[in-house]
């Protein structure tokens, strides 16, 4: 059974970002008072008002065009943390004919170049902390240092020019796009990151211009939505969603009757839950969530195979998250499908963890799966190894040595967020099907058994993006 999304179906716009973005802005009320804040650091107290930003993102249109000689469809890269500079150069880019592909600040130089070259990065903006990881990965993909930019600061030291530098008053071609162009155009090339944390300083921020909370990529307890309710009236929602739907799926309403559901469909979606011959299942019945509306994405990059295994002939995306809905439209997520692990937000593949791992030479076969730590309330990786039979430890000393040799080896080559935080076990052998696939269930029921828990369903991890 097909489900539509019991909120009112959402008028969505068929021009280009930046300009539905600046157009909304002119329209609101927020555009009588062009020298109010639009983006503030709190840590400086720079501020971007809402007139800056859309001069400040029309000027680097224009530079990106006639200095640095943007072409319609060339992609920039962004490696950048949270900034208040990044909305002026994404709408610049967006405003030039650019793409934006924004890349992890805390990739390594080899993932870098992974994302360089799979989105066919021209240029980069990047913030001056991350720049000797992006000028390796540059080099890598053949990206000459004249198309480095830094993220402007007015701190930084760096002989990279900023990215300001190029802003331009001379005329430039603006992105025009007619409403099929709109539909179909590319504007962000996205490769998925995101994290979570509990602030310890968060009282010292004023809030009091906060009047609410969306909440993605991991969850919220209800004893913490409760808790910033209680201190600050603040209204904590939450959203569950990918990178593959732009990105967001259900979100939880304001008055949430149940807590344990990952909310509703937004607003012009639709749903349905399947079995695993591809049946449409009624309510209540348990089986795969595949969604289907407008922000479904046009597919991966040069990757047909991959594209049509995701969305199938109908345009519904197949999520590879195992729920149900109930008859009011709540959706409740139970299981995965999938295998990603999520520590604190971010996705970390053990397919990636294990080409890594089988590289070293005293590993033969190797397994990863999902731990759980409590103490952080997330996912982690762990790997199950299986050693080469003439480095097998003869002591528990030298065990823990090796131990210690293959998480240095897997830390020094990947992000943070990768590393085997749920540690390294030795095994004898790594448990697989008659066809040769890692039979993950075996080594999750073996690890849950010996900590004396039960295996983490995706029922805590209703937030994703």
């Amino acid at each position: 059974m097909v489900f539509k999304s019991t909120l009112p179906p959402v008028t969505y716009p068929k021009t280009d970002v930046a300009t539905f973005i600046f157009q909304s802005i002119r329209k609101s009320n927020v555009w009588s008072n062009p020298q109010q804040p639009a983006f503030i650091n709190s840590d400086t107290g720079d501020v971007v008002t809402i007139g800056e930003f859309e001069v400040s993102a029309n000027e680097l249109a224009s530079g990106w065009q006639n200095i640095v000689g943007l072409r319609p469809g060339e992609v920039v890269a962004i490696v950048s943390a949270n900034d208040i500079h990044y909305a002026t150069i994404i709408m610049s880019i967006i405003l030039a004919g650019g793409i934006v592909t924004p890349a992890n600040p805390v990739y390594t130089a080899n993932e870098l170049a992974h994302q360089f070259k799979d989105s066919g990065a021209k240029y980069v903006v990047v913030n001056p902390e991350c720049l000797p990881a992006v000028e390796k990965a540059a080099q890598k993909c053949c990206i000459s240092p004249q198309s480095v930019f830094t993220m402007p600061n007015r701190l930084s030291k760096s002989p990279v020019p900023s990215v300001f530098t190029l802003k331009s008053h001379q005329p430039f071609q603006r992105l025009s796009l007619t409403p099929e162009e709109a539909a179909t155009q590319t504007a962000y090339l996205c490769y998925s990151s995101g994290t979570t944390a509990k602030h310890p300083a968060v009282s010292q921020f004023d809030l009091s211009s906060l009047k609410g909370i969306l909440a993605g990529a991991a969850p919220v307890s209800p004893t913490l939505i409760g808790e910033i309710y209680q201190k600050y009236g603040i209204v904590v929602c939450q959203a569950y969603g990918m990178t593959e739907l732009s990105p967001v799926t259900l979100v939880t309403p304001v008055n949430n009757p149940h807590q344990a559901s990952a909310g509703i469909l937004v607003g012009s979606m639709e749903g349905k839950i399947i079995n695993a011959n591809g049946e449409e299942l009624p309510p209540n019945e348990i089986g795969e969530l595949c969604v289907r509306g407008p922000n479904v994405m046009k597919g991966y990059l040069n990757n047909l195979q991959a594209t049509t295994a995701m969305i199938d002939a109908d345009g519904f995306l197949h999520t590879g998250d195992i729920g149900h809905v109930n008859e009011q439209g709540f959706i409740f997520i139970s299981d995965r499908i999938k295998e990603l692990i999520k520590y604190k937000g971010f996705q970390v593949a053990p397919a990636e963890l294990e080409a890594l791992i089988i590289s070293h030479p005293k590993v033969l076969d190797v397994a990863v799966i999902s731990a759980y730590d409590h103490s952080q309330a997330t996912e982690v990786p762990k790997a199950f190894v299986v050693l080469r039979a003439q480095d097998i430890p003869a002591t528990e000393a030298l065990e823990k040595v090796l131990v210690e040799e293959i998480t240095r080896f897997v830390h020094d080559n990947v992000a943070a967020h990768k590393r085997l935080r749920g540690g390294v076990e030795f095994i004898t052998e790594v448990p697989k099907s008659a066809a040769g696939k890692i039979l993950r269930r075996i080594l999750r029921a073996r690890e849950a058994e010996k900590n004396g828990s039960v295996i983490q369903t995706a029922d805590t991890v209703m937030a994703k993006l």
